[in-house]
Formats: structure tokens, sequence, C-alpha cells
């Protein structure tokens, strides 16, 4: 999705001169304080969706999200996390689940 697409009317410059701010904003802050922060705004728990990595496809509910070790899933069998990088969400519903 581009920053079209959700309505945005900055450019491309404005985007990445907010990000340079926000990241020199964020480098001094301890790992452990910029994932609580990140906890905080994560809104995907509960979310159950089917993730392509590679030639794997896991089915599963969104944990959380982890700024520094990517997306963690819990599946059927066990609780597994998927690198940001290169997941790909295939199919998603956002029903919580049942325990």
């Amino acid at each position: 999705m581009s920053l079209a697409q959700l309505g945005a009317t900055c450019t491309r410059l404005d985007a990445l001169a907010a990000l340079v701010r926000a990241v020199s904003v964020a480098l001094p802050i301890r790992d452990d304080q910029l994932c609580e922060q990140f906890a905080q705004r994560d809104v995907l728990p509960d979310t159950q969706a089917v993730f392509r990595t590679g030639e794997r496809t896991i089915t599963g509910t969104v944990v959380r999200i982890d700024p520094m070790h990517g997306l963690l899933v819990r599946t059927d069998r066990e609780h597994v996390y998927l690198p940001a990088a290169t997941t790909t969400v295939v199919d998603w519903w956002a029903e919580p689940s049942t325990p």
C-alpha cells in the first residue's frame, strides 16, 4: 500500500525527512523501551491470518509484533517468529481467537 492509497498528501521527501527525524529520536532509546512503546501501538494481537515465508505457509493467531525479532504467531502446535522482511500475509481476519 502506498502513501497515496492511504490518503496522504505529503511528498516522498517529506516522508523521508519525517523518517530520519524519527530514527534520530529512537536511536538513543534502549531496545526494551522501544519494544514497550511499540507494543502499546500494536493493533494486530488476536488477528488470525495465513502467512507465507519462503516455501512455508503458516496459519495462526498473531501474538505480537516484536520489532527486534519479527512477527510472533501462535499456531495449533507452537509459537513461531516470522521474519518481517520475508513474510507475506496471504489472508487474514480480525475476529478475536478463542483459547
